[in-house]
């Protein structure tokens, strides 16, 4: 059922699309497993001798875990309040961690590379005097050349009031931070400019829109 609903969508174009390719295989993976667990298994067991003393060892235990759950589960329906007291607390504790966990669509990725996009009125000039200094040199360590980065490729306006900029950055191993702690960086470097409204963000491996990590 699963099968027949999860995996027409990973056909879909788009941002669906590409999600849903990932958990396809993964449920089709899981849906071997399954179908291992249920079929060779038992036919596997049935096939073994019976008088096997590791087998027996292995009923024993069986046993002891049944055994162990049923007194556990009579425990419960015996005491009905304290079962739901913490059951609700049990609930409001994952409630409480919940809103600590970080809210992302995919974890963050170091791929090494810095997109730059800004809107406003002339923001390819401002944009530029931000990026460089008086003399055309760069104002920010970020757009420097050596061990930590490599120069920014200035993609070029994209109409009157649109900008587009991407930045290389060197090996992650060869650069001593992150390219969330660059991005992070630059930030308040664009937040000044009159006008501008500026977004830095970084791609993913599924390049989805949504879930771009933006400074």
């Amino acid at each position: 059922m699963l099968i027949a609903v999860f995996v027409p969508i990973a056909f879909l174009p788009g941002t669906a699309g590409r999600l849903f390719q990932e958990f396809g295989l993964v449920l089709a993976c899981r849906r071997d497993l399954v179908f291992c667990c249920t079929s060779l298994v038992p036919a596997v067991m049935a096939r073994l001798p019976a008088s096997a003393p590791r087998q027996r060892r292995v009923s024993d235990w069986g046993n002891r875990l049944a055994q162990a759950y049923h007194a556990s589960l009579k425990t419960v329906l015996n005491l009905p309040r304290r079962t739901t007291t913490i059951c609700v607390l049990a609930a409001a504790g994952a409630a409480g961690l919940y809103t600590l966990l970080d809210q992302e669509l995919l974890p963050a990725e170091d791929r090494g590379t810095i997109y730059l996009f800004a809107k406003g009125p002339t923001v390819w000039a401002l944009i530029t005097r931000a990026a460089s200094g008086p003399h055309g040199k760069p104002a920010h360590p970020t757009f420097g050349t050596g061990r930590n980065h490599r120069p920014v490729h200035h993609g070029g306006p994209l109409g009157p009031n649109n900008v587009f900029m991407l930045a290389k950055l060197a090996d992650w191993r060869e650069r001593e931070r992150s390219q969330q702690e660059i991005a992070a960086d630059l930030k308040p470097l664009f937040a000044d400019l009159p006008g501008v409204t500026t977004r830095i963000f970084s791609a993913n491996s599924l390049n989805l829109r949504g879930a771009r990590a933006a400074a």
